[in-house]
């Protein structure tokens, strides 16, 4: 692949994440180590209950189940709610992550011990 085609194809992959969104922001995924060092500085595990406001694929999901949380994202967007819980379902922690596809401004973080 030549380098200016190397580059279209890579600003399409992008394009999604660019181009205006429907929704109130663009999903753009935390890196896995930003994720991971936001929990550990939250100090989470078995006890918590993570709530992801506009959780987006579901990794901060996963990673707080993995730490042994509960956890419940909230996404708009009909696609991501899809991958969030295909994710989940492949780490095999149904159990542990719920997704809800709605607006995050509606949910009761009332249970919530950590809330990103």
């Amino acid at each position: 692949m030549s380098a200016g085609r190397g580059i279209l194809f890579e600003l399409k992959s992008w394009a999604k994440y660019l181009l205006p969104s429907k929704y109130i922001a663009v999903y753009y995924g935390s890196p896995p180590s930003v994720v991971s060092r936001m929990l550990e500085i939250a100090n989470c595990g078995p006890k918590d209950v993570v709530y992801d406001l506009g959780c987006g694929d579901g990794r901060v999901l996963i990673a707080a189940a993995q730490r042994g949380a509960q956890a419940e994202g909230w996404e708009l967007d009909p696609e991501l709610c899809a991958e969030a819980e295909a994710t989940i379902a492949r780490a095999g922690l149904q159990g542990q992550c719920r997704v809800v596809r709605g607006d995050a401004a509606r949910a009761d973080v009332g249970r919530a011990t950590i809330i990103t």
